[in-house]
């Protein structure tokens, strides 16, 4: 599936960190990084990678993900948020798509077990839950769902002689 053709998903930079803050603090449900951590990850590359979705004709972001990769088999969402007056727009779909093309081995998230939107985004998206983690969120205490969506390797063509 491709992504909205009304938004461009791209590396985040240094100069995007003040939007990230913005839209991470108008979502509570977010990992809530801190700006020094911000700013860390998006001066130094490393295995944690950041993108942001931003309108394909106008400046902005609109939401942002940061995914850490084990290996080139596995990875984890870190973060996923989208600016909420953004939010059901396919933003959110955007950003994972992107992942998807970039990274074709396993990955992992977790999600609040009352983030109900997010729930559904990530089952719409072919992720399913694996287990749980007893209060794994703070302000509020809350447990989180384990959720794993393994990409299917491109079927190999036999050659022709």
């Amino acid at each position: 599936m491709r992504y909205n053709e009304r938004l461009k998903i791209r590396a985040a930079a240094p100069d995007d960190l003040a939007e990230i803050l913005r839209i991470q603090a108008a979502s509570p449900e977010s990992a809530g990084w801190s700006e020094a951590a911000w700013r860390e990850l998006l001066a130094a590359p490393g295995a944690a990678r950041a993108w942001v979705a931003t309108p394909s004709d106008a400046a902005g972001i609109l939401g942002f993900l940061l995914v850490q990769a084990a290996d080139a088999d596995e990875a984890e969402i870190l973060d996923l948020a989208v600016d909420p007056p953004r939010r059901r727009q396919g933003v959110g779909a955007a950003l994972l798509e992107a992942l998807f093309a970039a990274h074709p081995g396993e990955i992992f998230l977790e999600v609040r077990v009352s983030n109900d939107s997010a729930i559904a985004l990530y089952r719409g998206r072919g992720f399913t839950p694996v287990g749980s983690r007893r209060a794994y969120y703070h302000s509020p205490v809350e447990d989180a769902i384990v959720m794993r969506r393994t990409l299917k390797p491109a079927k190999m063509q036999p050659k022709r002689d």
